[in-house]
């Protein structure tokens, strides 16, 4: 009796877990974007499904040293704090939205001589832009290219 309850449970835990990669594979594909803003709980489920083909080289914020790269293509939840000599600069990659534009957070707290920058942005960036390289040195991130897409 124990082993057949043991079977019965590996089935409902495969099952569920085929479940899961479906709907990735259905999310990633587009076909539940009309889901996305009308439910929120199946947004954030969705938000939260890793499967095993998510790997660190596909992360959407990669720091490369002198530069940042963002990759809007895949546009994959992330975020990263980056410390600097007067403060810091964050980003932060929220979703992909229906229209297939990459959602962002970009902010920070820096002060120096020059200016003193604080607070946070949505840019609305469209995943078509692909990879994009944001400048970075020891006193500020350059978002500039993806001005354009923020309010």
């Amino acid at each position: 009796m124990q082993e057949k309850k043991k079977g019965s449970f590996l089935k409902l835990l495969v099952l569920l877990l085929v479940l899961a990669v479906f709907l990735t594979y259905l999310k990633n594909k587009g076909y539940l974007d009309f889901l996305q803003g009308q439910y929120e709980a199946v947004k954030i489920f969705f938000l939260s499904v890793k499967t095993s083909s998510d790997n660190s080289d596909e992360a959407a914020i990669k720091d490369e040293g002198n530069e940042i790269l963002v990759n809007f293509y895949a546009c994959t939840p992330d975020s990263k704090r980056f410390d600097l000599n007067f403060g810091f600069s964050s980003i932060q990659v929220l979703e992909k939205n229906s229209k297939d534009v990459c959602v962002i957070k970009i902010g920070g707290d820096i002060n120096n001589l020059d200016a003193v920058v604080k607070g946070k942005r949505l840019c609305y960036v469209p995943a078509s832009e692909g990879l994009i390289s944001f400048p970075k040195n020891s006193d500020k991130v350059d978002f500039s290219p993806v001005s354009e897409f923020c309010k």
